[in-house]
């Protein structure tokens, strides 16, 4: 198989899955052992802690991995610690631990830590969802911004590190918008009772149309899925089938569940779209007009330039379409309609 990135780089580097974690910690090691770290920004700018460790998998509470796990009920669990502190963890990485568990020569890991390193070179880190989707995903990018804070190389013209997610989905309608379950839009929370004031308001909806309990997420959604607690699912902007956590025990069997009915929109083929019971042609991005969340997170608005193709609509149209399937009364709590005639 042919990676055109890999082919073009000119340090390719093939590791042990898993041991980018420990090739991550050899290169943070690596700047501080040859006093290579930017102290006037680190006593300015960074504050070390140090996370819990043995914090489960993410799977369902009741799984054996979840129970034998010391921290699975405070996975963001951390405590204040000092640079020798940190520095002494990083001591077990050393090359030869490090070779051992990646399959990395030394040499490689010099050349790649010295990028870094070398106070004259500019640096960007870019990632995908190898990183974002990582057993330890939360662990990898902050490793990766360990590296940056302790040379200082962040937020300066060639010096950052960069996430390359899915923007027009992951800033736009998560962030922006807040179609996350625990979200609003412009980055407020239903948590909070003033956010949730303060939208409905602009909603013009009454007080306590929006729950202060945060919804399921995407990897609760599955469970349900195949638990039955949900039976209808509009899938958009996503294929789930074939990104989600854990999918062969938990997402699969909810998608191939009888009694659920799967509902995609999509423009092309999928493996999601296989599993779908209803199939919504979409427009692509240039087939109608809307906003998103572009690489460098500015909001940028596009007007359609192109017709979609046969009876494609946009996910706006559809979602508004639907919306006029149904009445108030049918989906508001009947103590919330007495209160609003």
């Amino acid at each position: 198989m042919s990676i055109a990135p890999f082919e073009l780089a000119d340090t390719p580097i093939i590791f042990t899955p898993q041991a980018d974690l420990a090739v991550l910690n050899y290169i943070a090691r690596y700047i501080i052992e040859n006093d290579r770290v930017d102290w006037d920004f680190v006593n300015e700018h960074v504050r070390f802690m140090e996370g819990n460790v043995d914090i489960g998998y993410g799977l369902r509470p009741e799984h054996r991995l979840e129970l034998a796990a010391e921290n699975a009920e405070d996975v963001a669990g951390a405590r204040d610690i000092n640079f020798e502190r940190y520095r002494e963890f990083l001591q077990q990485y050393d090359a030869d631990y490090v070779t051992e568990i990646s399959g990395v020569p030394k040499r490689q890991l010099d050349e790649l830590a010295e990028l870094y390193a070398d106070p004259e070179r500019r640096v960007m880190s870019f990632w995908t969802m190898g990183f974002n989707q990582h057993t330890r995903g939360v662990w990898a990018n902050n490793m990766i911004y360990n590296i940056h804070l302790l040379t200082g190389k962040i937020s300066t013209p060639g010096n950052s590190p960069f996430s390359l997610t899915g923007q027009p989905s992951a800033c736009g309608t998560a962030r922006e918008v807040g179609t996350f379950s625990h979200r609003l839009p412009a980055d407020m929370v239903v948590t909070n009772d003033y956010h949730r004031q303060f939208a409905e308001e602009v909603w013009r909806v009454p007080a306590g149309t929006i729950q202060k309990q945060p919804g399921a997420h995407a990897v609760l959604q599955n469970r349900q899925l195949k638990d039955g607690v949900i039976n209808a699912y509009w899938v958009q902007c996503n294929n789930n089938v074939q990104a989600a956590a854990n999918l062969v025990e938990e997402t699969y069997p909810g998608y191939r569940n009888p009694d659920n009915f799967i509902v995609v929109s999509d423009a092309y083929p999928t493996v999601t779209t296989e599993l779908a019971d209803l199939i919504l042609p979409t427009a692509m991005w240039v087939e109608k007009e809307g906003a998103y969340g572009n690489a460098e997170r500015r909001t940028q608005f596009w007007h359609q330039m192109v017709e979609a193709p046969g009876e494609s609509r946009s996910d706006l149209w559809q979602l508004m379409e639907f919306s006029k399937r149904f009445q108030i009364e049918e989906v508001w709590p009947q103590e919330m309609v007495d209160a609003n005639p």
